[in-house]
């Protein structure tokens, strides 16, 4: 944790949290307040087999080495292999050269760095790390997420009774056990457990239940630079940090290394947040998912029942303008045209519509090719338009999953319709400089610029550039990235303070 920017202070509601130095400067928008290896982290099912273990960085299953006692553990190169992991809290430089580091690699010992004769390392040079839990760790690759992160971290502190109890990095995170202790899931999970895993690293009951509710309340979902989920890793620095719909922060990756940005400028004294939801669900949604976190959020966004209208929004089977719903979710009357008539069928056909939605969006489709999964996009939107107005978040949701087929089938007309389309919801939904607009940016500046218009790929990718240097830094490998498009369209100069101040005009123009 960056201390120059944060202090910690309690609140008798909230309890533990971040705050900008009172007596302190701002925080600046893109100013990095937390930078955190992780204490412990595994990857998702189905990432398992084409990502490296210790660095995460995606390759060819066939190029993927495997350590040859687990036949489950698999890494880059034998650096990744060989590799010690970091010490907890201590600065150290990932493996792969596309997640640099302010401070220089520590270089392997030279009998490291030969090459065997084969493709796998011999199990003594692997990694201390998975040393400890090589011998369990085929099983434990078969359990689910947060099982997998906890069966880690029972290996790790097997071997660093250190780590454990009242002095363990893991002591101050809540645990939420009395919520816990009754409930027919945590014993069914911690058998699960337990058949899975190595008897010998297994502690007693009542230390179990408490490992196991600070795995499932305190672990963040690690994302890959296309905000993907591919996996789970506990950061207890990190977890100070408290909750609001209506972040002012930012978490983002380079491997597994997290780090905490703000998204816009900070006063002094002020509370620093994330958010643990998603930030597009109305509130109905985000409270649900914060449910396992056993309180329910109140800030403005929970309160806003006009924003939350919004995302419910219909249109009028009458003039086909905008209903929004009251606060029981009904619909009431049409303020253009004084419509009435929201009979029992019109609520029948909207859950259908709305279910229509959510399996699509939701349900996986293996089966179904690129081209026939934009079709299924395209005549949802058809669909969709019948009923729900273009601001209801159902709609937006499948008009992310057609931008994104246009974009990987390259059909770029189609990309600049559906994320114009998309450009507006996300300014009025999303806070200033989120990830998922720097990158909408980006991408609609590849399709400006493969349609030739130069023009508009030079003001997204500007946009991009903007967005993306303050979620992910100036030195992130997406700011580069957009800096390399910027002078394929003819841009080799960085913006200027004057330039960004026009884009931050022009974003504040269009979300009001």
């Amino acid at each position: 944790m960056l201390r120059e920017h944060v202090e910690i202070f309690l609140s008798p509601d909230k309890g533990r949290g971040l705050r900008c130095k009172k007596n302190g400067p701002p925080i600046k928008a893109g100013t990095l307040i937390i930078e955190e290896d992780s204490y412990c982290f595994t990857l998702l099912e189905g990432q398992e087999e084409k990502r490296c273990h210790y660095c995460l960085e995606e390759q060819s299953p066939k190029l993927l080495l495997t350590c040859p006692k687990c036949l489950s553990a698999k890494y880059c190169d034998e650096e990744c292999q060989r590799r010690p992991p970091p010490t907890y809290a201590a600065c150290r430089c990932p493996a792969r050269a596309n997640f640099p580091c302010k401070l220089p690699a520590v270089p392997p010992p030279v009998a490291a760095l030969t090459v065997p004769t084969s493709r796998a390392c011999p199990p003594e040079a692997a990694h201390k790390e998975h040393l400890s839990e090589c011998d369990g760790y085929r099983r434990l690759m078969k359990l689910p997420f947060h099982l997998r992160l906890l069966g880690r971290i029972l290996y790790r502190q097997s071997t660093r009774k250190y780590e454990q109890g009242a002095l363990g990095p893991l002591s101050d995170l809540c645990s939420h056990i009395e919520e816990l202790k009754d409930s027919t899931e945590l014993k069914t999970q911690l058998q699960k457990l337990s058949r899975n895993v190595n008897e010998d690293i297994l502690p007693d009951r009542d230390q179990l239940e408490i490992l196991y509710g600070k795995t499932t309340c305190n672990c963040f979902s690690i994302h890959n630079l296309d905000l993907g989920e591919i996996g789970v890793g506990m950061y207890p620095q990190a977890a100070m940090m408290n909750h609001s719909c209506k972040s002012n922060c930012v978490v983002t990756y380079r491997g597994p290394r997290l780090q905490i940005r703000a998204l816009v400028d900070i006063q002094p004294g002020e509370e620093v947040y994330h958010s643990y939801a998603e930030k597009g669900h109305n509130t109905r949604e985000r409270r649900d998912e914060l449910s396992k976190y056993f309180f329910e959020c109140q800030c403005s966004h929970c309160l806003d029942t006009d924003r939350d209208g919004t995302m419910m929004s219909v249109k009028c089977p009458s003039c086909r303008a905008q209903v929004k719903p009251n606060s029981n979710e009904r619909y009431v009357k049409c303020s253009s045209c004084g419509y009435t008539d929201f009979s029992a069928e019109f609520y029948e056909d909207l859950e259908v519509y709305i279910q229509y939605a959510d399996d699509v969006n939701h349900k996986p489709r293996v089966w179904a090719t690129d081209i026939l999964f934009t079709n299924i996009v395209k005549n949802c939107l058809v669909e969709l338009d019948k009923i729900l107005h273009p601001d209801n978040i159902h709609t937006v949701r499948i008009l992310g999953g057609a931008f994104a087929a246009a974009v990987k089938l390259e059909e770029w007309a189609k990309a600049i319709n559906y994320g114009k389309r998309l450009e507006r919801v996300f300014v009025l939904y999303l806070p200033p400089n989120e990830p998922d607009i720097g990158l909408l940016y980006y991408k609609m500046g590849k399709a400006y610029y493969h349609l030739d218009d130069l023009d508009n790929a030079l003001a997204s990718f500007r946009k991009a550039k903007k967005m993306l240097g303050i979620a992910y830094g100036r030195d992130s490998q997406l700011a580069d990235y957009a800096q390399e498009w910027l002078e394929l369209c003819g841009d080799y100069g960085s913006s200027s303070e004057e330039d960004e101040t026009d884009i931050n005009s022009e974003i504040d123009r269009k979300s009001s």
